[in-house]
């Protein structure tokens, strides 16, 4: 194949090469000064934050685990995690998780995680709650998961409290 500069002089061929000489240089320095003169020394701002992991030691879950343990007498289960190294994690369970799902559903929360976890075979059912949840704030995957703040146990507690009013975990 040919190359396009082979029909090219010299002397274009120079000229062609002494515009790509160097890159190209942008000056900056004025434009620095004038945002530095205006808006002074400019911090970031967000700021990223470490992600905490929430286990069963953690304060967060202390909180919610002895604002919730009394709710309707939850199984609790204790267990270690499958990350390494595997840390201790504990889980609130109402209703039920085995056997028959169409008879009820199983609602779940791990020390782990941020959200419900929500298990039944009956689809009705489940939309039914998906929907409930959704109307208290809650965001939903769609499937099984809603999302919670960690950080207000009371309203967790007293979302709890009124679900299990309207919709009483079987045992």
């Amino acid at each position: 194949m040919k190359h396009l500069l082979n029909n090219l002089s010299e002397e274009e061929k120079n000229n062609i090469r002494k515009l790509h000489e160097g890159g190209m240089n942008l000056a900056i320095d004025n434009f620095k000064k004038l945002i530095e003169t205006k808006s002074g020394d400019v911090k970031p701002y967000l700021l990223e934050q470490e992600e905490t992991k929430m286990d069963r030691n953690s304060p967060e879950w202390k909180t919610l685990f002895n604002k919730l343990k009394d709710l309707y007498n939850p199984k609790i289960i204790t267990f270690m995690s499958y990350d390494d190294p595997s840390e201790p994690h504990q889980s609130l369970n109402w209703g039920t998780t085995q056997g028959n799902f169409n008879v009820g559903y199983g609602l779940s929360i791990s020390s782990g995680r941020k959200d419900f976890t929500l298990i039944s075979d009956d689809n009705d059912l489940k939309k039914q709650i998906d929907d409930w949840w959704k109307q208290k704030g809650y965001k939903s995957d769609g499937r099984i998961n809603f999302e919670f703040d960690i950080n207000n146990p009371q309203k967790i507690h007293d979302d709890l409290e009124s679900f299990f009013v309207e919709y009483p975990p079987n045992k």
